[in-house]
Parts: structure tokens; sequence; C-alpha cells
């Protein structure tokens, strides 16, 4: 049976890296997958809604969709 394409998970973020003009990647860590990476696109625009909820050391309740490289964050609840 094969893993969902969408997932939940809480995680601090514990590293973040530019990506182009708009993207970055972070690193964050889970208590149940450890250290996982994900891109979190358009997070650098000034009016980005994720923005605030992805800087670093922030506790966040993190939803992620499966990519074939890195997962994509779509969305994330302090």
């Amino acid at each position: 049976m094969s893993k969902p394409r969408n997932y939940q998970t809480e995680a601090i973020i514990i590293k973040k890296t530019k990506l182009g003009e708009a993207d970055r990647i972070l690193t964050l860590y889970t208590p149940h997958l450890g250290k996982i990476q994900a891109v979190a696109k358009g997070v650098r625009r000034p009016r980005s809604k994720l923005a605030g909820h992805l800087e670093l050391l922030t506790h966040s309740l993190v939803s992620l969709a499966r990519g074939k490289n890195l997962d994509t964050v779509t969305g994330s609840q302090t």
C-alpha cells in the first residue's frame, strides 16, 4: 500500500535556504519522521500567508504534499 500524497505533521523549522526568487527550502525536525527537507513556494513574497509561520525555530503544524525529490509545504499553523 502506498503512502498518502498529503499529510500533516508537527515540526520545528531548523534551517531555511533561499531557492530562486520567491521560494525557500526548509529543513524541518519532526517527532515521527525525524529531519526532513521541504520546499515552501512563494514564501519570500511580501504578501505570503505562510511567511510568518515558517520562520526559524517556529513550532508549527505543517501540511505537506509528497514530491519526487522534496515535499512541498501546502499550509502551516503555529
